[in-house]
């Protein structure tokens, strides 16, 4: 099955990381709106980590993957790829509202860990692509958010 997009096809096995994609982007707005009532530091930080990381990095994982893998990937590589994002996330999200209220930030290198290795999978499913300013910047959105994601981790301890 494939959903059309501009004269392409995106095969709908990618499916689950573009509506979450979305979903994260709308669910960014709504809880922008709900915090601009009282605005936090952490509310606008969640707000920014839900539409830019959740949601436009893995709408761009989900595009870039199934534009630039030669070899279709298979649906358990795609759910584990899932799976280890937004569970990842979730627990970034969790460990830092943790980290404001009790001291306690262990989520955050739980989710980390599961992000680094989300990002692994997404390099892996593009080990055969041709060389393309494509691929190029794709791995350079990966690295930003393994190094992002590093510096936050510090970040998070002090």
């Amino acid at each position: 099955m494939k959903l059309f997009v501009q004269n392409k096809t995106v095969s709908l096995r990618l499916y689950p990381l573009l509506v979450t994609g979305i979903a994260a982007i709308v669910g960014g707005g709504v809880m922008s709106a709900a915090a601009a009532r009282h605005p936090s530091y952490l509310s606008s930080w969640a707000v920014a980590y839900a539409v830019l990381v959740i949601g436009v990095v893995q709408i761009l994982i989900a595009v870039s993957v199934e534009h630039l893998a030669v070899a279709k990937i298979s649906r358990r590589l795609v759910w584990t790829l899932f799976v280890l994002f937004n569970s990842g996330n979730a627990a970034v999200l969790i460990g830092t509202a943790q980290k404001y209220n009790s001291g306690n930030n262990n989520f955050v290198y739980v989710g980390g860990g599961a992000i680094a290795v989300a990002m692994l999978i997404a390099i892996y499913s593009v080990r055969h692509a041709k060389a393309s300013w494509a691929l190029i910047m794709y791995y350079v959105v990966v690295v930003i958010v393994m190094a992002s994601m590093t510096i936050g981790m510090a970040l998070s301890s002090s």
